[in-house]
């Protein structure tokens, strides 16, 4: 009796994947999805421009009451608020880098050449020149200083119960410092300045050579 042969089982079918027509018109078709997506740089909204930014000073004048620009600030979005917070933080920072720098030290303080104080040129102020000249008699009751050319009245004073003419008032000069001399050129009221150098109290006679020390505030007449 013949022995029954069992057929081979068939190998595994390697040939590619059939496609199907669904996929290859997908395939075929690259637009088909370019179709569907949306372009946001051609849509008509992102073509508007933004409004602008409102800044502090805008924002001040358009709500001149504090309850009204309260309530306003409220109403924005946290994406509102930090725009005008950062625009207005780049215009702090440029007008920092463009403001003009501190005077060096050496530059703003100057030594008065009357006084001997040490003044600072942004504030000058309080210069103050005491007589130096002698009292020079005109007559009986009037003199008058050789410094500066006060009048002194004499008339009605009374040493036990006042001051003399000259303590009333002391000084020949009450104003601005000068960092050199006066000369005819700078206008300058009275004659006081004309005779300083005989006054024996010029940076020469004190010693002071000009220095210029903050620390160092006035010079102290003996």
């Amino acid at each position: 009796m013949a022995e029954a042969v069992e057929p081979l089982p068939s190998p595994p079918d390697t040939s590619p994947i059939a496609t199907s027509a669904s996929a290859r018109t997908a395939l075929s078709s690259p637009n088909t999805t370019q179709r569907d997506r949306v372009d946001i740089a051609s849509s008509p909204s992102s073509s508007r421009a933004a409004p602008p930014i409102p800044t502090f000073a805008s924002l001040a004048q358009s709500f001149r009451d504090p309850s009204e620009l309260n309530s306003h600030l409220l109403s924005l979005s946290k994406a509102e608020l930090a725009a005008i917070i950062v625009s207005e933080a780049g215009k702090s920072s440029t007008t920092t880098t463009t403001t003009k720098s501190p005077t060096p030290e050496s530059k703003k303080y100057a030594h008065c050449v009357y006084c001997h104080e040490i003044f600072d040129k942004e504030h000058n102020v309080g210069c103050q020149v005491m007589h130096y000249g002698e009292i020079e008699e005109i007559d009986d009751d009037i003199s008058q200083l050789t410094c500066c050319g006060l009048s002194l009245d004499y008339t009605d004073f009374d040493s036990n119960i006042g001051m003399p003419p000259e303590e009333e008032e002391p000084y020949c000069y009450e104003g601005g410092h000068w960092d050199r001399f006066i000369d005819q050129d700078d206008d300058e009221e009275g004659t006081w300045w004309q005779e300083w150098g005989n006054s024996g109290r010029t940076c020469k006679d004190i010693g002071c050579q000009g220095m210029v020390n903050p620390k160092k505030r006035r010079y102290k007449y003996s």
